[in-house]
């Protein structure tokens, strides 16, 4: 029942949303939309040194958009102020247009620009306390007037805000609160030249100083003064840390603490400096002697003390202490528990009773009053259109005790059920009769449905690529089908989702009229299906690699996805081509095939293996994040062992392989996890078609766990278990199946798959690996973050013996921080060294290891 109310509310919601966005568009606009001409492609001239896509960014126009004269009129403007303010002072923009079909008119638009202006020289004046150098470094301005490539040192006005905000942070965050920052610029139209000025007025250099805080030290106030550098005006600054200290005392125990301050002005060598003293007046800590809640027959103590917020407790302190501010709000948070709880005139009092050795105790008196029960509920005017839900709200009320707050969600669900089933005109009112003694009450629920509603003409606009037929896919509704506005909503959610849109909007009108039929209108603004990517980088094993990526994603304008990919390193070589499909018989089922070749290098012992294979694959979305996939794989395998004559080398294998895999993702964030878990199991099988080393089921398990007690640690946990079971013992697995550790993905600190060795200093893999990672991560100045790591594994049953290694790795390091993920330089060492082995191993990696 809770579930339906949750879903129903949303229902409510979409309603009212909706309902001011349908009265935007009638139906004869609908017609006109229908009617008009569509842009069918926008081809741009001249527009270096920009792409195509960032000045359609800024335009109101794009290919699937109605061809309307006046607006295409009007993007020449905005793309001559945008122009102007990127540093080109005379720009002209032409557009001309070619009707290429009926319906359909391309634009080209070409862009004539003058030279622009370099800048000369960024003058800097007022500034004492920093150097202009110093200053200039944080202009990105500055930078750019170094850039050597072509329209080195553009001016571009854009900029200026930017950095007189960077200046202005810059001085904030060292203390100057009451900084001010003016900028100008000059333009020299004989030599094409620009001067940048900015003028500062550095105010005083702010210091803190807190005295009388005997309980609190200045350091745990820290996250208090902060707000110095925020960006409030000095004084205004000031008041706020007043307050915020008041509260920080508040919260643990010391409601009468009083917060003064007083500042001084003085001159340092030239430089003015403002002295703020903040004066703590502690008073007392009120702790709690007991607390004595009395006449709650219904609920335990227990159940109620949770909702007294003036007891600050904590779970690592034995004593509790008493918050003042929040002791009116403790009665009427009772009372709303009562009251929510069928008990509808409780009558709440509290006592507060002070000792001399500054303790309280307190008292709650509690006359709970007669608990009401629901006796009957009577629901009239649907007739047999809610029958099932009439009966849920029968079980889920009668019986039960009152309150005003269930009969308003019952009353919530009835609306929300007749609109999901086409009745979105409803009309609900509930009556209630109270007994004399107001023990038992009647509900009554008096219904107006309304006529049914049903969905009219379904209308795409805007769809120049994808065919109706894909798009009819995602939408849950249907034509002359009873209207739903939840199905409608879920149904332009899916169409969201899709990668081949970029926005989709729904227009019902009608609504407002009270009308019987409602028509759609679906208008698609699509995303150019080509694509090219390119990527490159360093990384500890592999060294330099580079990667590539083209594909169409929306082929034949089917929503499927055709790509291909490349990438080569020292240590692999691989190009794949596939097919993929996001809506593979159901919205949430995506599928892929691909056909695949990789060459793989590895050393200590010195082999290779080429793989040469096709997949399909196919992964199911359900929600909360959990995802389900399967892959089927055929593949023609080689390995190569150069140094190690004897049965393993020149192996040709061809193997079928099958693999069933669950994810569930609840970590906050992909790219920098501070919380939540990540849990993942993996089955394969394995048969060898043309042999019997490659028949065996290998389980793989992982699971990621991130907390961050404050703000900045983070605390993160990785744990992962391999196991592989051969179904033949008289056959065994070849190197190149077994799990191996070591290195920056497994055990930091070790050379890769070095974590056991033979005689010869050739890598052991096994048939059992185990990891434990644990690792702590201080952010410093939000722009850096020092790891420490303790990384343990073991490995067992190898093919020759049945050895076995616990090893056990320390480590730390530092990572930037970056809008994309993180970079970083790691260190770390086993703490049983060993002959032969390396003593320490610097890892670089983009990104989290874990």
């Amino acid at each position: 029942m809770r579930h339906h109310l949750k879903l129903l509310r949303s229902i409510f919601s979409v309603v009212m949303i909706t309902g001011i966005f349908f009265n935007i568009f009638c139906e004869d606009e609908i017609k006109k939309a229908l009617a008009a001409d569509r842009i069918s492609d926008i081809k741009f001239h001249n527009i270096y040194p920009y792409f195509s896509n960032e000045l359609l960014d800024i335009m109101s126009i794009y290919p699937g958009s109605v061809f309307d004269s006046l607006k295409i009129f009007g993007q020449e403007e905005i793309l001559r102020k945008y122009y102007n303010r990127k540093g080109y002072d005379s720009v002209k923009v032409k557009i001309e247009s070619e009707r290429v079909s009926e319906k359909l008119v391309k634009l080209d638009i070409k862009i004539l620009k003058s030279e622009y202006h370099s800048l000369d020289r960024i003058e800097i004046k007022g500034n004492t306390y920093f150097s202009d150098y110093r200053l200039k470094k944080e202009l990105k301005t500055f930078w750019r007037s170094l850039l050597p490539w072509d329209e080195a040192g553009r001016f571009i006005p854009d900029e200026i805000e930017t950095d007189n905000k960077k200046i202005e942070d810059f001085y904030r965050e060292r203390g100057f609160a009451d900084i001010k920052i003016e900028n100008s610029f000059k333009k020299n139209s004989a030599d094409n030249t620009a001067v940048l000025t900015f003028k500062i007025e550095e105010g005083p250099l702010y210091f803190i100083k807190i005295k009388g805080n005997n309980f609190i030290s200045k350091i745990r106030l820290n996250k208090q003064i902060e707000l110095l550098y925020k960006g409030r005006r000095g004084e205004v600054a000031v008041r706020q840390i007043a307050r915020a200290i008041k509260e920080r005392y508040s919260e643990q125990g010391f409601s009468d603490a009083e917060i003064e301050w007083k500042d001084t002005l003085k001159v340092i060598n030239g430089i003015r400096h403002r002295e703020v003293t903040i004066y703590i007046k502690e008073g007392n800590r009120i702790e709690i002697e007991d607390v004595f809640i009395n006449g709650n027959k219904s609920f335990k103590a227990e159940n109620l003390k949770p909702y007294l917020n003036s007891v600050v407790s904590r779970w690592w302190r034995w004593t509790d202490y008493f918050n003042k501010t929040f002791w009116e709000d403790d009665i009427r948070n009772l009372k709303a528990y009562y009251e929510q709880r069928g008990f509808l005139s409780p009558e709440i009092s509290g006592s507060l009773i002070y000792s001399d050795n500054n303790k309280v105790t307190i008292t709650i008196d509690i006359n709970e009053g007669v608990r009401t029960y629901v006796q009957k509920v009577d629901i009239s005017g649907a007739g047999e259109i809610i029958n099932k839900e009439e009966k849920k709200i029968r079980s889920s009320l009668e019986g039960s005790y009152f309150s005003y707050g269930k009969l308003k969600d019952h009353t919530d669900y009835l609306i929300g059920s007749l609109a999901a089933k086409g009745y979105i005109y409803s009309k609900v009112k509930n009556r209630e009769k109270f007994s004399e003694d107001s023990a038992t009450v009647k509900v009554k629920f008096d219904i107006d449905s309304g006529s049914i509603v049903m969905t009219g003409k379904i209308y795409f606009a805007g769809n120049l690529r994808t065919k109706p037929y894909n798009i009819k896919k995602q939408l849950l509704i249907r034509e002359n089908e009873a209207f739903s506005i939840l199905r409608t909503v879920e149904g332009h959610s899916n169409l969201r989702e899709q990668n081949i849109f970029k926005t989709v909007s729904i227009v019902t009108p009608g609504i407002e009229e009270g009308k019987d039929t409602i028509d759609i209108l679906i208008e698609f603004r699509e995303y150019p299906p080509y694509y090219i990517h390119s990527s490159g980088g360093y990384e500890s094993f592999s060294g330099p690699f580079a990667g590539f990526l083209a594909g169409n994603k929306n082929l034949f304008g089917r929503n499927k996805e055709l790509r291909f990919s490349t990438e080569a390193s020292f240590v692999k070589q691989a190009v794949t081509c596939g097919l993929a499909d996001p809506a593979f018989l159901h919205r949430n089922i995506w599928a892929n095939i691909a056909g695949y070749w990789a060459r793989e290098l590895h050393f200590d012992p010195d082999y290779e293996t080429r793989a040469l294979g096709l997949g399909a694959g196919f992964n199911y979305r359900w929600k909360d994040k959990l995802h389900s996939s399967a892959l089927a794989q055929i593949e023609n395998r080689e390995l190569y062992q150069k140094t190690v004559l004897g049965e393993d080398s020149n192996t040709f294998r061809n193997i079928g392989r099958l693999r069933l895999m669950q994810s569930w993702d609840r970590r906050n964030s992909f790219l920098r996890p501070k919380k939540g878990t990540f849990t993942s199991a993996k089955i394969e099988f394995s048969t060898g078609l043309n042999n019997n080393r490659d028949d065996f089921i290998k389980y793989m398990f992982d699971f990621k766990y991130f907390y961050s007690p404050v703000e900045f640690i983070t605390l993160a946990f990785f744990s992962q278990y391999n196991y592989l079971q051969v179904s033949d013992k008289d056959f065994q697995p070849l190197i190149d199946q077994l799990f191996y550790l070591g290195g920056t993905g497994t055990v930091r600190g070790i050379n890769e798959k070095k974590f056991l060795t033979d005689s010869d200093g050739n890598s052991v893999g096994g048939k059992i690996t185990a990891l434990a990672v644990f690792e702590s991560r201080f952010v410093y100045k939000k722009k850096w973050e020092v790891p420490f790591f303790c990384d343990t594994g073991l490995l067992t049953k190898t093919i020759k013996g049945d050895k076995t290694m616990i090893r056990t790795t320390i480590g730390t390091g530092f990572r930037v921080i970056t809008p994309i993920g993180t970079m970083g330089i790691l260190y770390g060492f086993p703490t049983d060294l060993k002959d032969g082995n390396v003593n320490g191993v610097f890892h670089f990696s983009i990104g989290y290891t874990f």
